[in-house]
């Protein structure tokens, strides 16, 4: 048994878990395990990428069927299976260069300047902290 202590989610306690593995394979006969969350996640995550196109192919295959018997026709499902396709596209590209590029880092600090005041997604009057107070006074005589 061997033992090693590396922080959970670090490139190189993935490069480790891989590196165990594939050492362990070439062995004959020998049934090695590797445990730990590191491991635990890179078997998942194996799992989940492998049943994505299956889980894609039905999601759109039943759109596709919902779709002809609702709007009887076929020219709309396949535009909308297209659309879906690009717009999911689009949503985790654009995602992948906000967080993991850090396209975020460079695009908010560059921003402010220029949009100056626009850069407040608060009307200003809440912006102050203070509620703004609306007052309505009737002309009522006295009797």
């Amino acid at each position: 048994m061997a033992q090693r202590t590396i922080e959970t989610g670090r490139r190189h306690a993935d490069r480790l878990v891989r590196e165990i593995r594939d050492r362990a394979a070439v062995l004959p006969g020998a049934a090695v395990l590797v445990g730990c969350v590191t491991a635990e996640f890179a078997d998942m995550s194996e799992e989940i990428t492998g049943k994505l196109p299956l889980v894609i192919a039905l999601v759109l295959c039943c759109s596709f069927v919902f779709l002809i018997a609702a709007g009887r026709s076929i020219a709309l499902p396949i535009k909308a299976i297209v659309m879906h396709l690009l717009a999911t596209g689009a949503a985790l590209s654009s995602t992948v260069a906000v967080f993991q590029w850090g396209i975020r880092l460079v695009l908010v600090p560059a921003l402010m300047k220029p949009f100056g005041t626009w850069n407040w997604w608060l009307p200003s009057s809440t912006r102050s902290g203070v509620p703004v107070r609306v007052t309505v006074r009737a002309n009522v005589a006295a009797p």
